[in-house]
């Protein structure tokens, strides 16, 4: 025969219970919080690298321009229709995202360099760059007409809508032998800066 537990020993079970369960509780709640800040943390890391991606992917789009800059006769047909004046700058008005055609140039197109993407880690999409014939800067500095040039370059992450766009100036040397870079800067607010310029692209 079963012996009937005294009252206070059921109370104290009860409140056992509900101690449990608040423990439980809380340990859910932390173990979510933990578990959201991980990914908060790891998706961050994620946007960082694919930055880095884009950023290292302009880079050498950048680079790939300044050497198709001094192959013979490239500096004269890269910029061809492209001539830049205060009043239009045609960087703002190309879409570098979407605009592959002969407005814009991609990686290797007249160096024949090999870039790696669309596998993995690696960039979606191969860079591309623009070049713009910068006259009255060139009267400026003193140089030729067509001896400056404004280079403006997009790379891609390994996600395909992370970019990064950079924008140098180069000039013909006063020997006229290289090409040297004379500016460089990240054009962090290039979206922003295109979607109030896109009204006037032709």
């Amino acid at each position: 025969m079963n012996a009937i537990a005294p009252a206070c020993f059921r109370r104290q079970s009860g409140t056992v219970l509900v101690i449990a369960l608040i423990l439980l509780v809380l340990v859910t709640l932390v173990a979510m919080s933990s578990a959201r800040l991980a990914l908060q943390g790891q998706r961050a890391v994620v946007a960082e690298y694919d930055r880095e991606v884009a950023l290292r992917a302009a880079e050498a789009a950048l680079d790939d321009a300044w050497r198709s800059l001094q192959l013979p006769g490239a500096a004269t047909s890269l910029a061809t229709d492209l001539v830049a004046s205060p009043e239009r700058e045609r960087w703002l008005e190309i879409d570098l995202i979407r605009d592959a055609g002969p407005r814009t140039t991609a990686f290797g197109a007249y160096t024949g360099r090999y870039f790696a993407h669309g596998e993995g880690i690696l960039p979606q999409r191969l860079p591309r760059y623009l070049i713009e014939r910068l006259q009255v800067v060139s009267a400026a500095l003193g140089v030729p007409a067509a001896s400056v040039w404004r280079v403006t370059a997009i790379g891609f992450g390994a996600q395909d809508d992370v970019h990064v766009v950079l924008q140098a100036i180069y000039r013909r040397t006063t020997r006229g032998d290289s090409i040297e870079q004379i500016s460089w800067r990240d054009i962090a607010n290039w979206d922003e800066l295109h979607a109030q310029a896109s009204g006037s692209d032709t």
